[in-house]
């Protein structure tokens, strides 16, 4: 019996539309709390420093001051509904890039 092997022979992938830069993501994220306490946002670099993670990527346009997005609505409450909402409608669309990249690198 002749023995079979497989092999990734190509990968696709591909990313949402806002990209965010981790160390401006934690001065965003200590304004949205109204944090004035320089200790808290001393705190809150070093825990995004942490993870290394340079740049961060989403679906949701919430993380910059120029758009009103659903995290930090004024006068409401966060949904994980509205959230959740726009993942399962962005979501298929970027597995179709991957999959349309990854078939299109594909050796056979």
């Amino acid at each position: 019996m002749e023995k079979s092997y497989s092999a990734i022979t190509s990968i696709g992938y591909s990313l949402p539309k806002n990209t965010y830069n981790q160390k401006d993501l934690a001065i965003w994220m200590n304004s949205k709390l109204n944090q004035e306490d320089d200790r808290f946002l001393r705190k809150l670099k070093v825990l995004y420093q942490k993870t290394l993670i340079e740049k961060r990527h989403s679906v949701l346009a919430d993380f910059n001051d120029e758009t009103d997005g659903i995290l930090f609505k004024k006068g409401s409450k966060v949904k994980v509904e509205n959230r959740l909402k726009i993942y399962n409608q962005e979501a298929p669309k970027l597995s179709n890039k991957a999959i349309e990249e990854c078939l299109k690198n594909a050796s056979v």
